[in-house]
């Protein structure tokens, strides 16, 4: 039951309040005659209000009826309070609610408290801030509002919050509610992603921001030294623009705004693309860490329009199709096979699918077992419907979400969107006759349901889910299993 609920109910409740107890029921005093009482009743209602008992008859139904109307007036007070609240909050809940649940032992809920939740919660301090986008780590969580300032919460005041706490500050828990984050203040941040232990922002002008921990160089500042607060990319700043960023467990990508890729962080699997894991002349294990942005190559000629990312793999929406790299295991990477690959190379069950628009993924984790939501009232989202297919079992990450719009629009054949998770992936593919939303495609491993494939536990290629086939489906969005690295 969410707060709008709760203040509905206690104003219904407030008006049938202790109706069994004669003494306090207004309407028993409406029907009753005060005049025709006996001494000795009014005597005992007026004892048991506490008001005196002496004088004459007249005086004490005067004293009585003084009293009923007191406690009247009181009670429509605090019904008039009652209803003002719900006004309030009804008008907080336009402008958009953040809602919470899951695990919580680093106050990765924002709730003020580590204890978990199992069912929704919204966030109170951010209501009525029109949040735009949530983001959530393996401990940490963050969000923005229309107004491009950035919250964050989580991670026990030691993780990649993009500020720096004090041991007071961190002592009094400030990291278990969102918290300004003060370096970003006037920045126009417009996104932000997250990986295990850092996390990344691009402002509106293209400015790309990182900070957090740097053992294997994710933060793209060309050293290994973590950094509490957000600082700029240097390589990226003079003659790129960055349009959207991703993050794995430890790397990193940033697409240009001329359609560009760029990597950094940690090379292991062929998770940057850079077709080379390791950086020649430089002694181990720092060899095995880009720690500035590369550009891949392998997407130099492709029209990139989206990236995403899993812990250990990538993903690349390009007009001609789909291209993955990094690890293959379980068949993440949709080649068929198992295998690595070490720079990014085109999924073939996607051929021929363009990528005009596109729809980018809000990654979550095990940390919140589901993903934060910002669920504006507003009256158009209508025919809305949530699917969910995952392990039975709470708290476990993996899962998938679906969001599906019963609406026409045009035909095409068309890779809408596109997200990475641990082990399995997803993309929703307009097919006709649709022409709005589509198809969703999943594949890798599913041992836990993610796939939405039934029994089938591994797909080495895209699949369509069979029970969504005839739905428009318009955004999919999957969790992730990070580590602290």
């Amino acid at each position: 039951m969410n707060v709008l609920d709760k203040l509905k109910r206690a104003t219904e409740e407030a008006h049938v309040a202790d109706a069994g107890d004669d003494g306090d029921d207004y309407d028993f005093w409406q029907n009753l005659d005060l005049e025709r009482l006996k001494r000795y009743e009014l005597r005992n209602y007026l004892a048991a209000r506490d008001l005196p008992t002496g004088g004459k008859k007249k005086e004490l139904v005067r004293r009585l009826r003084e009293s009923i109307e007191a406690d009247r007036l009181e009670e429509q007070a605090y019904l008039d309070e009652l209803e003002a609240e719900f006004r309030r909050n009804a008008d907080l809940e336009e402008l958009g609610t953040v809602y919470v649940v899951g695990s919580n032992s680093a106050g990765q809920l924002g709730l003020g408290d580590v204890e978990p939740r199992e069912v929704w919660k919204p966030i109170l301090s951010l209501r009525g801030l029109s949040v735009t986008q949530v983001v959530a780590g393996a401990d940490v969580a963050y969000c923005l509002t229309q107004d491009h300032d950035c919250y964050a919460w989580g991670s026990c005041g030691v993780g990649p919050l993009a500020m720096k706490l004090s041991l007071e500050e961190i002592s009094e828990g400030f990291w278990l509610e969102p918290t300004f984050v003060q370096p970003l203040k006037g920045e126009d941040i417009i996104s932000i992603a997250v990986g295990a232990s850092h996390g990344v922002a691009i402002s509106d002008a293209g400015d790309c921001f990182t900070w957090g921990f740097a053992s294997t160089g994710q933060l793209g500042l060309g050293t290994f030294d973590p950094h509490p607060t957000p600082q700029i990319v240097q390589k990226l700043q003079a003659t790129k623009t960055i349009v959207q960023v991703a993050s794995g467990e430890a790397h990193t990508l940033a697409l240009t705004s001329d359609h560009q890729v760029f990597a950094w962080g940690a090379g292991h699997d062929g998770r940057l693309g850079l077709a080379a894991t390791e950086r020649i002349g430089v002694a181990a294990p720092l060899n095995r860490y880009f720690p500035s942005p590369c550009l891949v190559a392998g997407l130099a000629r492709e029209t990139v329009r989206a990236v995403t990312a899993g812990p250990n793999h990538s993903l690349a929406l390009c007009n001609s199709g789909v291209f993955s790299w990094g690890c293959g295991a379980g068949g993440r990477l949709g080649h068929g096979d198992m295998l690595d690959r070490h720079a990014p190379t085109r999924v073939e069950a996607f051929d021929g699918a363009a990528s005009p628009r596109i729809a980018t993924c809000s990654r979550l984790t095990r940390a919140l077992f589901v993903f934060l939501a910002f669920l504006p009232l507003t009256r158009t989202r209508t025919n809305l419907l949530l699917y969910t297919f995952h392990c039975s079992r709470f708290f476990l990450n993996l899962f998938c979400f679906v969001f599906v719009c019963h609406q026409p629009n045009q035909p095409g054949n068309i890779v809408l969107s596109l997200v990475a998770s641990t082990w399995h992936n997803a993309a929703v593919v307009l097919v006709p006759p649709l022409v709005r939303g589509g198809w969703v495609f999943t594949w890798g491993s599913g041992f836990h349901g993610q796939l939405g494939q039934g029994q089938i536990q591994t797909v080495l290629t895209p699949r369509p889910i069979d029970i969504l086939r005839q739905m428009a489906v318009f955004a999919v969005k999957v969790s992730e299993l990070l580590a602290r690295y």
